[in-house]
Order: structure tokens, then sequence, then C-alpha cells
């Protein structure tokens, strides 16, 4: 169900000034912290597997090598066509998902900021995964995944996630179509310190992986101490019409 406006505007204009390093949702209203999470570490979850791609053995490579599954979307089902008539104005459409992804929630945010043909823009995180984008023609679009809020999306739960037992996060995608440009944030120490990496990942038809170094990251974030990870997809050109699909995060090593 649509939440009020208001809210949708705090957290899209919040984030904007993360990725440019000048605030933290953490300071914004209405997001409080509370430290009294537990410590999350590779040694609660155990080594994951990924449903559905036991055929290929992945899954059971992923679990050889003791991967922190960060989300599979094979949980928290959730699906959103924006509609046709959103030529030259922005909408969103955010949500909270919940299921066996790190914390135990994801907040979503989806939006158009550009649809000069009238076309429609699609998130399907299906039941099972993987998660899904499909846009039309020369429709560009923003999707945020942010893991550390609460089940309203509302209040930030530290995920207190110690990740020093690995070098690295990958994510693996199923295939994509365009060039894609993608930013990821990490968020430590309630929020007083984060950290950025920037990339563009390129086509590709066939499944792959992209390695994510945390030595890579700018910024000041404390890795053995996550609070708060945010995943940021969006059109690489004017041209936008991406289409791509995603099958899990993890955080891993060599």
């Amino acid at each position: 169900m649509r939440k009020p406006r208001n809210r949708h505007i705090r957290y899209l204009f919040a984030s904007l000034l993360m990725l440019a390093g000048l605030t933290s949702w953490f300071a914004r209203p209405g997001l409080s912290s509370s430290r009294s999470a537990p410590s999350v570490s590779a040694a609660k979850f155990g080594p994951p597997s990924i449903p559905g791609d036991s055929a290929t053995g992945r899954g059971t490579l992923d679990a050889a090598y003791g991967d922190l599954l960060i989300d599979d979307f094979t949980t928290g089902p959730h699906q959103v066509t924006l509609p046709h008539g959103m030529s030259s104005r922005s909408e969103d459409e955010t949500d909270v998902q919940s299921g066996s992804m790190i914390g135990g929630f994801r907040k979503t945010a989806f939006l158009i900021p550009s649809n000069p043909f009238n076309q429609h823009g699609t998130l399907d995180i299906r039941r099972g995964g993987p998660m899904l984008v499909d846009m039309g023609t020369r429709v560009s679009h923003r999707l945020e995944l942010v893991y550390g809020f609460d089940s309203k999306g509302e209040v930030v739960a530290p995920l207190n996630l110690n990740l020093s037992d690995y070098d690295r996060f990958r994510l693996n995608f199923d295939s994509n179509d365009l060039d894609l440009n993608f930013n990821m944030l990490v968020h430590s120490n309630s929020g007083a310190t984060h950290s950025v990496y920037k990339t563009t990942i390129h086509a590709n038809t066939n499944p792959f992986a992209v390695g994510i170094p945390f030595g890579e990251f700018t910024g000041a974030a404390d890795f053995t101490d996550v609070d708060l990870i945010v995943l940021v997809f969006q059109s690489s050109s004017a041209m936008g019409s991406n289409d791509f699909a995603v099958r899990s995060l993890v955080a891993t090593h060599p």
C-alpha cells in the first residue's frame, strides 16, 4: 500500500544527499536507532545456501566457501508496475518486505525520473527469486534497496554486522542487457561513518558476478560493525530501458 508522500520525499532526498556524502539517514527526522540489536556474524547464520540454484551447484559452492548471505530474493516478494502517463515527472513506490534477508527486512524505493513515451517500469521480486527489473522504451529508473530498518521502514534497526572474516561483497546477476550504474553504501557506528562504492556494470546476457572489494569503498565505515547496507541501481544513460535480474548478494572472500 502506498505510504504518505512526505515520507517518500524525506527518504529519497536523504539518500541522494547520502550519495554525495552530505548527510545520513540516522540524522533525518523520524529515523532513530537502537544499539540493542544483537551482534550478527557469520557464525550466527552459518554457511548459507541459495534456493533455486542447487541444480547448478551454485548454492553448494557458496555454502562451501562460507559466504554470508545478505539477500537471495527468494523471500519477501514484491511487485510494482509504475503506470503509463508519467512523462516529465517522478513517481515512486516505497515498501518494506520481510523474510530471510539480512536483518529480516528489505526496504525498497522504485522511481521513474524520465519517461518520454509514457511507457511502464516494473520491479518484480518474485517468491523463489530472482529480483527482476523491466523498463520500457526510454524509461529511466532508480531502485534503492536498504537493509537495517525496522518492519515499518521508519526506524533504523542496526545490523551490527562483523564482516572481518570477509573482504568483499559479491553481487550475482542472472543477466543485464545494458550498462547499469551501481552504487553501494555501508554505514557503521550508528551512522557516524559511512563508505561508498560506485561502478558501472556492463551488459552481459549470461549469469555473472560482480566483486565489490571492501578496499575499494571510499569513506571511513567500520566493516567490523556494519549497521546499514544500501544498494542503488539506476540507468546509466538517457536511453534508460534497462532490463536486468539479480539472484543474490553475499559477503565473501577470495
